[in-house]
């Protein structure tokens, strides 16, 4: 499961840096469990499933998108059509979480929206509710996060978050506060784009937490330690792929780091793919066939 001879390029998608082309395929499935295809050409995603990534979870992203019900609802379609069909094209299965972003909550509308959601979570490829977080912790910020927990709980789907890097402390703390409220169960709520000071809490509290391994954010080294030091069985890897410049093959690499370091490949499969996968209730094995 070595990667030889790295060679730079540079992605097709709007100028963002892409990854070394890789010339091995690790040995296990694996399933990016935060990936934003609108920013990468399908070339990307076909170098995706070249290299093992067989699915990933497409989470609803504040990126370019307004504050008004109808660019929301059309975010909505994008993912759930446009992007969906372009992952499939590639040889990867699409998954879906579907939520309004922090910051992109209509004046207007937000309970068409917000009504909206059930409806579209009857989707098979909608296997969660997200991206979804108190932004910059006002009150209609947690009402809205409130009300979104209420709907992952009424229609029994994980919920996935975020907190933002401003007063990061103080958000996370109130966030662990509004999801034990809530009444979700904690192995039910992924932390999107964890950082390695998250951890001891948000694992102690029972939440899974979602490494982004890529630049500015976790390296396939921090990842070996997190691993290390807290076991496997509450972290998900993702590449946050699309989202700015990254190493689009940060997952494959981090696999392999996995490996290099000793760890069994049991452990990388759960980290690589099998979390993510039984969080989302998704069968991993039928993705391999």
């Amino acid at each position: 499961m070595r990667f030889m001879s790295p060679l730079s390029r540079k992605s097709g998608a709007r100028g963002r840096t892409a990854s070394r082309v890789l010339t091995s395929v690790p040995s296990v499935a694996l399933f990016d469990a935060h990936l934003q295809p609108d920013g990468l050409a399908q070339s990307d995603l076909e170098t995706l499933a070249r290299f093992g990534v067989t699915a990933a979870l497409l989470p609803a992203h504040a990126g370019n998108t307004r504050a008004d019900a109808e660019a929301l609802l059309a975010h909505f379609r994008d993912l759930s059509q446009v992007q969906a069909g372009r992952l499939l094209r590639a040889g990867i299965r699409p998954f879906l979480a579907l939520g309004v972003p922090a910051g992109c909550a209509p004046p207007q509308d937000l309970d068409r929206v917000l009504d909206l959601l059930p409806e579209t979570a009857g989707e098979s490829r909608v296997v969660a509710i997200g991206l979804i977080g108190l932004g910059d912790g006002a009150p209609e910020a947690e009402r809205l996060f409130a009300r979104q927990l209420e709907l992952a709980v009424e229609l029994d789907l994980p919920a996935v978050i975020e907190v933002g890097s401003i007063e990061r402390v103080r958000l996370l703390r109130r966030t662990l506060a509004l999801l034990r409220e809530s009444g979700i169960a904690p192995g039910r709520v992924l932390l999107a784009r964890a950082q390695e000071a998250d951890l001891k809490v948000v694992l102690g509290c029972g939440h899974l937490a979602g490494l982004s391994v890529r630049s500015g954010r976790v390296q396939p080294t921090q990842a070996v330690a997190a691993v290390r030091a807290y076991g496997p069985a509450q972290l998900v890897l993702g590449s946050d792929a699309g989202s700015g410049a990254s190493d689009l093959l940060a997952l494959p690499r981090t696999a392999d780091a996995l490996q290099a370091a000793g760890l069994s490949e049991p452990i990388v499969r759960r980290v690589t793919g099998e979390n993510a996968a039984a969080l989302l209730r998704v069968d991993l094995g039928a993705l391999k066939t």
